[in-house]
């Protein structure tokens, strides 16, 4: 009876810390994007009040994140800078990241109806807001890295191609 209760102890402090080392995993930082790397803006000549149609790719998350939020962030912005670098350069993408949880943030929840860590597409002219999409496929995609970096890059010049 003694090495039952000694196992069962032995499986539950198993269980236990099997549980612990998830939850860290889940909220510990990623490699993907370390979080003192984090760029929390990009933006380049040409700018939001250039005159021209300027896209603005805004990476929505919280405070706490998940490896899968920061995933999302790494590919999309892998994505952009990779796939579209001219309109970069030209200034006519701009990549920012914004923390839902800062309080003078809290407002694009309810501009792009954020209920999570998203992806968001803005086509502003002249700093005026023409149209925005939320990428919400981005969470179906992100076990595939190739699809997700495809997907985000044709949504961004579909926008970007909206034009005024």
């Amino acid at each position: 009876m003694h090495a039952k209760l000694v196992l069962t102890f032995a499986l539950l402090v198993f269980v236990g810390v099997s549980v612990a080392y998830l939850v860290v995993q889940e909220v510990a930082p990623s490699p993907i994007a370390p979080s003192g790397s984090e760029r929390t803006e990009s933006s380049f000549p040409g700018g939001e009040d250039s005159g021209e149609a300027v896209l603005t790719a805004y990476y929505f998350h919280r405070t706490q994140r998940c490896r899968t939020c920061r995933a999302i962030e790494a590919y999309a912005r892998e994505a952009l800078e990779d796939g579209l670098s001219e309109a970069f350069t030209k200034g006519t993408l701009v990549w920012k990241t914004i923390n839902l949880d800062e309080p003078v943030h809290e407002h694009y929840a309810e501009d792009f109806e954020l209920t999570s860590s998203s992806l968001v597409l803005v086509n502003r002219v002249d700093g005026e807001q023409k149209a925005w999409k939320n990428l919400e496929e981005v969470w179906d995609l992100v076990g595939d890295e190739v699809k997700f970096k495809a997907y985000v890059e044709a949504q961004s010049m579909l926008l970007m191609e909206a034009g005024p």
